[in-house]
């Protein structure tokens, strides 16, 4: 188990991680299921994994359905927004995506014609995850997205 102390809002707490169960995958070098909790004076909140949530950063919205560039920038830090506590997502720098958007089909002897624009979008500020009950929840609304370039695409599909 480790365990470490912080303060946060005037409030001491402790991050508490616990690996329990048989190991996993040990020719690779063994890995066990992990609690992590803060415990506050008065209760024990559960928490995803750190490592978890910095793996499936890529995964989350609004990165999800987009291409996008992570580099080695990304903080992940134990806070508390709202009366709840979770890993706040420190972008260092701007992330940037980019994606497809299709804006008209055209459907021609030869196949499907699709016009539309690839827009790059760079994203800034922070994110929020925490868990309520055991559903993981994301908080966006310090997340800035600006889109830094549009170019017009045309993507021919034969049928």
């Amino acid at each position: 188990y480790d365990v470490k102390r912080y303060t946060i809002d005037d409030t001491n707490v402790s991050l508490i991680k616990i690996a329990y169960g048989p190991a996993h995958d040990c020719p690779a070098g063994c890995f066990y299921n992990t609690f992590v909790g803060v415990a506050t004076p008065s209760q024990l909140i559960t928490l995803p994994a750190e490592t978890k949530v910095r793996l499936h950063i890529p995964t989350l919205a609004p990165f999800a359905d987009k291409q996008c560039h992570f580099d080695k920038q990304l903080q992940v830090k134990l806070a508390k927004e709202a009366d709840r506590y979770g890993w706040k997502i420190v972008l260092g720098h701007p992330i940037v995506c980019t994606k497809e958007e299709i804006r008209k089909t055209t459907v021609t002897k030869s196949g499907l014609l699709h016009e539309g624009a690839k827009l790059y979008v760079a994203y800034s500020g922070t994110l929020f995850v925490y868990l309520d009950q055991t559903d993981l929840h994301r908080d966006l609304s310090h997340l800035h997205r600006k889109i830094i370039r549009k170019e017009p695409i045309v993507l021919k599909k034969r049928l």
